[in-house]
């Protein structure tokens, strides 16, 4: 799930790395799953693909502000799960059986990538990350004079 970033980079890389200003996180749901693998070849143009376990959570503002809410105003007034990421980001190897297909991804593809993430238990967010070269502070003209590197430079699945 880590990115590895040679010592010779510059700290400027990490904040890339670690910078929210350019992640988008999904439920993982079968519906966010499926289309995230139907959508490969676009998305890891543009972003890397990771996911999520359920202890690497607090990352993620949304998540972190729904946990502060009482969970009385949770369940009444918002009518809400307690437990939100339990109850509707989990997805069982079952669903990708007998869940529809879809038209861009063929169910044994689903499961061929369902299969290789590593935990798939404790996960519960999608996480894209945009590349380095679409990140809202990065300098365009940097690009061509840096070394091409995995989950910065290049997209695609993180972890598998």
């Amino acid at each position: 799930d880590s990115v590895l970033v040679p010592a010779s980079e510059d700290n400027g890389t990490l904040d890339f790395i670690f910078s929210s200003a350019a992640v988008v996180y999904l439920p993982f749901c079968s519906h966010c799953f499926r289309e995230v693998v139907a959508s490969y070849d676009v998305l890891s143009k543009y972003y890397t693909i990771s996911f999520m376990r359920r202890d690497q959570l607090a990352e993620h503002s949304l998540w972190k502000a729904t946990n502060t809410i009482s969970p009385n105003a949770m369940q009444h007034w918002l009518g809400k799960a307690i437990n939100q990421e339990e109850v509707y980001c989990k997805i069982k190897l079952q669903e990708i059986l007998h869940g529809g297909g879809h038209a861009n991804v063929s169910n044994e593809q689903l499961i061929k990538v369902f299969k290789r993430i590593d935990r798939r238990e404790e996960v519960r967010m999608i996480k894209l990350t945009a590349l380095r070269r679409y990140h809202p502070k990065f300098e365009k003209s940097k690009f061509s004079e840096l070394k091409t590197t995995l989950g910065i430079d290049k997209g695609g699945y993180v972890g598998l």
